[in-house]
């Protein structure tokens, strides 16, 4: 994300560091929109409108409703791929350091799971950065 969000003091102090195990504070969302939710609702939309206070944490409402469906598990499962849901923070604000090995570990990652990564995005009918085919 390049260029100024504002996000509330609270969400940014319990932000992890860039490359720690995501806590579901919710400041990515806040601050930027993932593929799904451009493709949903249009760019521009920040905070992300599918983004749900849960508690004290913060969920992808889009992920969320279709886990309670039970025709729609496998674009579930799709959409925590296109996220990286469970990878770690990949939200640097403020100057933040970048942890390097973390983005090589991502690299990694995606390079080991093209397929599956592929898939998902075709399966949300969207387009990968490193996809060079077609639909």
């Amino acid at each position: 994300m390049s260029g100024f969000a504002r996000a509330p003091r609270a969400m940014r102090e319990a932000k992890p560091p860039h490359g720690q195990p995501c806590n579901n504070c919710g400041l990515c969302c806040h601050i930027s929109q993932c593929k799904i939710s451009v493709a949903m609702f249009g760019g521009g939309a920040v905070p992300c409108p599918a983004l749900v206070k849960a508690g004290e944490r913060y969920v992808c409402g889009i992920v969320t409703s279709l886990e309670e469906r039970s025709d729609a598990s496998l674009h579930a499962t799709a959409a925590k791929i296109i996220l990286g849901a469970g990878r770690g923070c990949d939200c640097r604000i403020n100057g933040e350091p970048v942890d390097h090995e973390f983005n090589h570990a991502w690299d990694q990652w995606e390079e080991d799971n093209w397929t599956e990564i592929r898939c998902a995005h075709r399966l949300w009918k969207l387009r990968h950065d490193k996809d060079q085919g077609h639909f």
